[in-house]
């Protein structure tokens, strides 16, 4: 398989807010990378790097099942970890190649097949380079419950966790974003839909309740009910591995709002959004925004389009 290139983004932020969040991840081992370089009011922005794939790990005897990628924002103990290789074995032999390889911290892979070694096929993953299966280092986890089969498709979202405690093994906490058709978060007929996923803050896993910015506005998810305030005043991203809010076609500014993660931002106040991102959304089509970082001050967010099963 020919790698390809994502386009995607990370923004630092531009506003000291005070910044919780329910997260979905976590983990530690590996090297430790370096969130936040970019932050003291500066905007950076950093092209998305090719991710080598192959056709199937070495062991793996099944026939490709399933279409996923994977989002790194791997916190433990507030540190992020990176890079990753994920394999579609839990034991892959030395001279086996990754489907994908030298994840980075803070970076969206390409969909890949992962094959099966029984009837439904799943990733598990690695510090880059490593092949050993270390449950205090993470390698050979996987990173979804049921797998997937045939015509299923999914961003799985490696997250921030609460803090290691001695002696525990380095479980990682992960959310998975099911993009099929029939998926909650399914593309809306006429509109595109921006999908929303805060599993990447840290902080022990409270670094920010944050509301989504759009072209200035504070938008309702589509399903109000399940929103922390049912419906009423601002929006929170909880309550979901991912939250869809609906957009006319074309381009859109994205931002965050933050507040403390026991609070809540109380007011939709533009000049105070910060991690601005642009992207454009088709008719039908959806774009997914991952907010990440490892310190109330210093969240940020990488984008990229979902490809549409």
């Amino acid at each position: 398989m020919k790698p390809s290139r994502m386009r995607a983004a990370t923004f630092a932020a531009l506003a000291a807010a005070t910044v919780g969040l329910v997260s979905c991840g976590g983990g530690g081992g590996g090297s430790d990378a370096s969130p936040g370089a970019g932050g003291g009011g500066a905007v950076t922005t950093t092209s998305a790097p090719t991710f080598g794939s192959s056709n199937g790990s070495k062991g793996a005897t099944g026939s490709a099942h399933g279409k996923v990628r994977v989002v790194n924002v791997f916190l433990r103990d507030d540190k992020a970890f990176g890079p990753l290789d994920l394999y579609d074995v839990p034991n892959p032999a030395a001279d086996a190649k990754p489907l994908i390889k030298g994840l980075g911290y803070g970076e969206v892979s390409d969909y890949v097949g992962p094959k099966s070694i029984s009837d439904r096929a799943n990733l598990y993953v690695f510090p880059a380079g490593s092949t050993t299966r270390d449950d205090e280092k993470f390698g050979g986890q996987g990173i979804s419950n049921a797998g997937w089969n045939d015509g299923e498709q999914s961003t799985v979202v490696i997250g921030a966790a609460p803090a290691l405690t001695a002696g525990d093994p380095t479980n990682l906490q992960y959310s998975e974003i099911p993009e099929s058709d029939d998926a909650a978060g399914r593309a809306i007929a006429g509109k595109g839909a921006i999908l929303a996923n805060h599993s990447g803050a840290g902080v022990d896993a409270k670094a920010a309740s944050v509301t989504l910015v759009v072209d200035g506005q504070c938008p309702m998810r589509i399903d109000p009910e399940n929103s922390p305030g049912g419906g009423q005043g601002l929006d929170q991203l909880a309550n979901g591995n991912a939250v869809t809010y609906a957009v006319a076609p074309g381009s859109h500014d994205v931002a965050l709002l933050a507040a403390a993660y026991d609070s809540s931002v109380s007011a939709c106040t533009a000049a105070d959004a910060f991690a601005q991102a642009t992207v454009d959304v088709d008719a039908g089509g959806r774009v997914e925004v991952f907010v990440y970082g490892t310190s109330p001050t210093d969240l940020k967010v990488v984008t990229a389009p979902v490809d549409e099963p």
